[in-house]
């Protein structure tokens, strides 16, 4: 028993000692390799940051060397143009100024920039590829090069040659955007580099100058601003707007902000020089998801259609359509009434699109976008002569199963129409349309259809 008591003297006599050693020397080297190991791994971890960001610098370095690359290929292409007179040759050269436009332009996209900065150049490559690729579709139609076009090329060439030096200058001396668009260098190096002048480009395409100052068709009388305010609150049977601005141009207009009865903020734009809506725009009141049955598909359309029957616009049929949350965005295109035969259900006019958004829970029409049918939208008159569908089907490839057919006015690369058989067929899954001339049967266009989750677009 005594034995016992001793024992249990002396563990408490040596916990004292052994929580001394403890709290001296364990805990004093543990708190030590902790320390150590904290800095070796924040050190680690500033190394990998510092090589990720040496690896981002590296890449964007590699991408302006391509960059510059590209644009040198593309102006010794146009300088071959400039001495070529072989009509396969201009086409093929014509071609190749296409896809290089192209390319740099995608790495240019992947060079972190300020839009100031890189718009002026993204423009002038997307224009010349444009124009080169008009250009080889008129020669390989048996049209020479004329002299504006020539005047022009070389223009383009010069432009080319400013556009290369300044690259190679700014890639030799490291004075091209390599940090982040989130770094805090990214503005101070697009500072450094001021937008650079570039020719302006004279033809008839999608992105040429000539056709972005074109006017609008549909005009009538001016009217002032409480005309304005009239119209816009009679559209979105509210009156709680505020004048919000006006805009000149082309398509001058009144601005006007403010809410809906049940107090959704929304936005709209009247035209000065007829009175007629250009654009507003709201939120839908629910977050519907995913595509609709048919049945609410067609009567989401069929809201649109009446929507645009009471505002003016005439017979209008949606053409494409765009699912998101709580809304669907259909854009409608004109129907023009004509006694060809073939015509009975109309002339799709592509010109005169519209845009419309409608809230999926309710139906009711949330935006619209009229500026394209403000543009376009005027009287038409058609070919007194076409070729029969049936003809004209006989000229689609043998692999199309053709489902639909009809009769669709066109725009044109250079500003103009044409009236073509429209085919809606399928090939290996995929879905196309093919726009034949209505009155000569040769092939003018043709769009590959994309559906997916969100929809169906054209390609």
């Amino acid at each position: 028993m005594n034995g016992r008591k001793s024992e249990l003297a002396a563990a408490k006599a040596a916990l004292p000692k052994k929580m001394r050693i403890v709290f001296c020397y364990i805990v004093p080297a543990l708190l030590v390799t902790a320390l150590i190991a904290s800095v070796v791994w924040g050190c680690s971890q500033r190394k990998k940051a510092e090589d990720l960001r040496a690896n981002g610098e590296g890449l964007y370095r590699k991408t302006y060397q391509e960059l510059t690359e590209s644009v040198l290929d593309m102006r010794n292409s146009l300088s071959k143009l400039l001495v070529s007179e072989a009509p396969h040759t201009v086409a093929m050269t014509l071609d190749e100024i296409w896809r290089e436009s192209g390319e740099i332009s995608a790495l240019l996209g992947r060079v972190p920039q300020s839009h100031p900065d890189s718009y002026g150049l993204n423009r002038f490559l997307v224009q010349t590829g444009d124009y080169a690729r008009q250009l080889a579709a008129s020669v390989l139609s048996g049209k020479p090069i004329s002299d504006a076009d020539r005047k022009q090329l070389l223009a383009l060439y010069e432009a080319s040659g400013g556009v290369y030096e300044d690259l190679l200058e700014r890639l030799n001396s490291g004075n091209f955007p390599s940090s982040p668009i989130t770094g805090e260098e990214f503005f101070s190096q697009s500072a450094e580099n001021p937008g650079q002048e570039y020719p302006l480009i004279e033809y008839d395409g999608p992105f040429s100058d000539s056709t972005e100052n074109r006017m609008p068709k549909n005009t009538g009388e001016p009217i002032d601003r409480e005309t304005a305010y009239s119209r816009a609150a009679g559209i979105l049977g509210t009156t709680s707007l505020q004048s919000t601005g006006h805009s000149s141009g082309r398509l001058p207009a009144y601005s006007f902000s403010g809410e809906l009865s049940d107090g959704r903020s929304v936005d709209i734009s009247i035209a000065e020089n007829s009175g007629a809506l250009v654009y507003f725009m709201t939120t839908p009141t629910g977050e519907a998801e995913g595509v609709p049955g048919e049945e609410d598909a067609a009567a989401l359309a069929e809201a649109g259609k009446q929507w645009l029957e009471r505002m003016g616009c005439g017979r209008m049929e949606p053409v494409w359509t765009r699912y998101m949350a709580g809304s669907v965005q259909i854009s409608f295109a004109a129907v023009a009434d004509s006694d060809l035969p073939g015509a009975e259900d109309g002339i799709l006019v592509y010109g005169d699109m519209i845009r419309l958004w409608l809230d999926r829970g309710t139906g009711e029409v949330i935006g619209a976008d009229t500026e394209n049918w403000l543009y376009s939208h005027t009287e038409r008159s058609f070919p007194q002569r076409i070729i029969a569908e049936e003809e004209a089907r006989a000229e689609l490839s043998p692999f199309l199963e053709v489902t639909d057919s009809r009769l669709a006015l066109i725009p044109l690369d250079d500003g103009t129409e044409r009236l073509c058989w429209e085919f809606r067929g399928g090939f290996s899954g995929s879905e196309y349309l093919v726009y034949l001339d209505a009155g000569t049967g040769d092939e003018v266009r043709i769009s590959l259809l994309v559906s997916d989750e969100t929809g169906t677009s054209q390609a």
